[in-house]
């Protein structure tokens, strides 16, 4: 267990945790215990601890997540791992599924952190996306592993990097994008990924603003596709976000490399988000290589945004 000297400023809601370990900076949920989650956990402002998960965290069907399970924002130097690579978090998305439930959390989430890693963790059945990256900054993330469902909608790794993020040793098996980097986003390694039966690797898709792209997915798909509001929605999000070359879509020094495909929709594929007229953006300074597929469909994909090509934001590709 990782133990730190310094005083740390810890969010009170972590009292709820069901175990506290003997070093004051580490805290444990042990292999003995089955923690059932029925609210969202957010640290704020945390600085030098760890999180060790030993045993299997639970989500309840019925819990009120407000999107995300457990978020860790505002902080540095954080760890988060277990010891014994046994620890786990359940979303046990399949009773949404059946029920229609109002369950809709990611299961775990980092927002405009720095210095923080994660490993050695097992993500099952979110309801939603799994393991997710916002704004953060000399991370790594390595040895885990992704089992979603077979359906859309269930990313298995999103990241937008502020700068030097190292993801590596991970597996995915889902139906939707494996691990994507979002804009903007800069100085990303990513090697040695294994992604089974999924969308395979990915960036975008990439707004031509400074909205979540997250935001704009969730409020899409509470909708019903082709209907009225759901055009309403977007011809609202299309006309009314201005485009600035501040927040327009950022992509540069991404490494893909040694990524094994096994029957996924693509090796790789780069995606557009509507943007508007005269929108602006970039996937530049990238590489990609050592991918090997097995039984995949499509190699490289570059596609603008399906359903409303003429609104696509990147006019130009270069590769």
């Amino acid at each position: 267990m990782r133990h730190h000297g310094r005083r740390n400023n810890l969010h009170p809601s972590w009292i709820l945790l069901p175990y506290t370990s003997p070093h004051p900076h580490t805290f444990q949920f042990p292999t003995d215990k089955i923690s059932a989650v029925k609210t969202g956990v957010v640290l704020n402002k945390g600085s030098a601890y760890a999180l060790q998960i030993d045993g299997l965290i639970t989500l309840t069907s019925d819990g009120s997540f407000s999107g995300n399970a457990i978020v860790i924002e505002n902080a540095s130097d954080v760890e988060v791992f277990s010891s014994n690579a046994l620890g786990a978090i359940n979303g046990q998305g399949y009773i949404k599924r059946l029920t229609s439930s109002g369950q809709n959390a990611r299961l775990f989430r980092f927002i405009s952190c720095t210095s923080i890693s994660i490993h050695d963790l097992i993500f099952v059945d979110s309801p939603t996306f799994h393991l997710v990256f916002n704004s953060v900054s000399n991370m790594e993330a390595y040895h885990i592993t992704i089992r979603g469902p077979n359906i859309g909608g269930t990313d298995g790794i999103d990241v937008v990097c502020a700068g030097n993020c190292y993801l590596h040793h991970i597996t995915v098996t889902n139906r939707d994008e494996c691990v994507c980097v979002k804009s903007p986003s800069k100085n990303v390694l990513i090697e040695d990924i294994y992604c089974n039966q999924s969308g395979g690797m990915s960036i975008g898709s990439l707004t031509a603003d400074g909205l979540s792209t997250f935001f704009l997915l969730y409020l899409i798909r509470l909708l019903p596709p082709q209907g009225f509001w759901w055009f309403v929605v977007w011809f609202v999000l299309i006309r009314e976000i201005g485009v600035t070359s501040d927040t327009a879509a950022a992509v540069s020094n991404i490494t893909m490399r040694n990524i094994y495909i096994y029957q996924c929709t693509q090796m790789l594929m780069i995606k557009t988000f509507p943007g508007g007229t005269g929108a602006t953006g970039y996937v530049k300074d990238s590489v990609f290589e050592n991918f090997w597929a097995y039984d995949t469909t499509y190699g490289l994909g570059i596609f603008p945004y399906p359903l409303l090509p003429s609104e696509s934001f990147l006019t130009c590709f270069r590769y």
